[in-house]
């Protein structure tokens, strides 16, 4: 696979718009934020720096990518936290697009309350998923 930052989160994106279920909680950028009613999702990827590992001359790039959740204001956080353990399990040591693995050594998804969004009224969820990709250089 070729490790550039946009072709990662092609991959990520795809697989996320294929296997989440939850189809009233929708990724954000098929809607304007500005008019979103919550639920809905955003994600986004955080490449690492991409280094040189001893195997045929292969590189690997690490990264994470960050799933933003928002839920209905006052309603508690059970909601948030239980679509966030729907979102860890989808890609919990999966290998997505070409080569995309969800997992980075002993890094494991994780959850976690950010708050009240007060701007769209909304409770705030993160949900983290570790990856790496190894490509071998021609």
């Amino acid at each position: 696979m070729n490790i550039n930052p946009y072709d990662i989160d092609v991959a990520v994106q795809a697989y996320l718009d294929t296997n989440w279920a939850y189809k009233t909680v929708c990724p954000i950028r098929e809607i304007n934020k500005d008019d979103a009613t919550v639920p809905y999702i955003e994600c986004y990827t955080k490449p690492g720096r991409m280094f040189a590992i001893e195997i045929n001359g292969a590189k690997e790039r690490p990264g994470v990518f960050i799933i933003n959740v928002f839920t209905q204001k006052g309603v508690g956080t059970q909601q948030g936290y239980s679509y966030c353990g729907k979102l860890e399990d989808l890609f919990l040591n999966k290998t997505i697009g070409d080569g995309v693995v969800c997992s980075n050594g002993d890094l494991e998804p994780y959850s976690e309350y950010i708050g009240i969004d007060d701007a769209l009224q909304a409770c705030h969820h993160k949900t983290t998923i570790p990856f790496h990709v190894i490509t071998e250089i021609s």
